[in-house]
């Protein structure tokens, strides 16, 4: 519900077009709801990579926000990428963060009185969905809270293209 209402009240401000998308309804995986319990690779790919394939189609360039600072394997990212999809088609993949580091963005966002995610107050530093998501000590990583107990660190989002050299 946080989500929901940040989302709202992000869109209101800034006055954004915002086009959601979803899960396709026909998906049958999508009828068990312990899916992210039971395989969360696919209910990841369900829920998140394949709506934002569908998103993705027909747009030249994707925008953002990960940083190099957030986990080792996003170590590498860099401002300007070139990916493929899956379909081989290209994909240029901008991310004005990827240099910067946490407290940057904070200073950013204190600096210039930018909304932020109310989660952020209550001990999360990475925010996901809420069955896969935690908060976290301020010992751990940022995204430690993610699939917290699993071997899994990513949902797809950033995996579904291959960078290109």
């Amino acid at each position: 519900p946080e989500t929901l209402a940040f989302k709202d009240a992000f869109v209101a401000k800034y006055g954004l077009n915002l086009v959601e998308v979803g899960p396709t309804p026909a998906q049958p995986d999508l009828q068990i709801d312990q899916l992210y319990a039971t395989d969360p690779d696919r209910c990841c790919h369900l829920r998140k990579v394949e709506p934002m394939m569908r998103a993705l189609d027909g747009l030249d360039a994707w925008v953002t926000s990960l940083r190099r600072d957030q986990a080792d394997t996003r170590a590498t990212v860099d401002v300007l990428e070139y990916h493929e999809t899956e379909a081989g088609r290209p994909l240029v993949k901008v991310l004005p963060l990827a240099r910067w580091s946490r407290n940057q963005v904070w200073s950013y966002i204190m600096e210039n009185g930018i909304p932020y995610h109310p989660l952020l107050d209550h001990g999360y530093k990475s925010i996901g969905c809420w069955p896969c998501t935690r908060p976290v000590g301020a010992d751990e990583s940022e995204r430690a809270g993610r699939w917290s107990g699993q071997a899994k660190t990513e949902c797809g989002l950033h995996t579904f293209t291959k960078r290109a050299e």
